[in-house]
């Protein structure tokens, strides 16, 4: 009876798991991969790649190209602060409608562009000192998260 009592908490409490990794999953998709348990510790977005697929640059291109239609602009570009950043914007750019493509440039590392994107995690890891400059001067004007870290950032850059 002891043993029968242990394996239905052990069930129970095994159950109640997988339903909270499973709500999770729903809750952060399509960026539910972006997740470390409890034991990868506090910050985690400072020591590992959250969105290395970067996945969540097409949702911050369709962003830009909805933002952009509502301030009436015909073209607008878009740029990221590191190198790290551009194959993800070239790559999602190509799955874009082709009214957003018409819309959108992607320029190459340029500041002058009038949106920069930021992969926070990539940030974070291999650039910090001027991803922290950058911040001090500038606001995001969205942010993507996923498990309560910020994976992405966008800046419209009104100069």
């Amino acid at each position: 009876k002891i043993y029968l009592k242990k394996n239905k908490y052990f069930s129970i409490g095994i159950s109640i798991y997988i339903t909270s990794l499973a709500i999770g999953i729903a809750v952060n998709y399509p960026y539910e991969y972006c997740y470390y348990n409890a034991l990868a510790g506090n910050h985690v977005e400072n020591r590992y790649e959250l969105d290395y697929w970067e996945v969540s640059m097409k949702q911050v291109l369709e962003f830009i190209s909805e933002d952009a239609q509502r301030d009436n602009k015909a073209h607008v570009s878009v740029s990221a602060l590191h190198h790290m950043e551009m194959g993800g914007l070239y790559f999602n750019y190509e799955a874009l409608k082709s009214s957003d493509k018409t819309l959108l440039e992607i320029l190459y590392i340029d500041k002058t562009s009038d949106y920069i994107v930021i992969n926070s995690t990539y940030a974070n890891i291999y650039y910090p000192e001027e991803y922290n400059e950058f911040r001090k001067m500038f606001e995001p004007c969205k942010q993507i998260t996923s498990y309560d870290n910020v994976i992405c950032e966008i800046y419209k850059m009104d100069y």
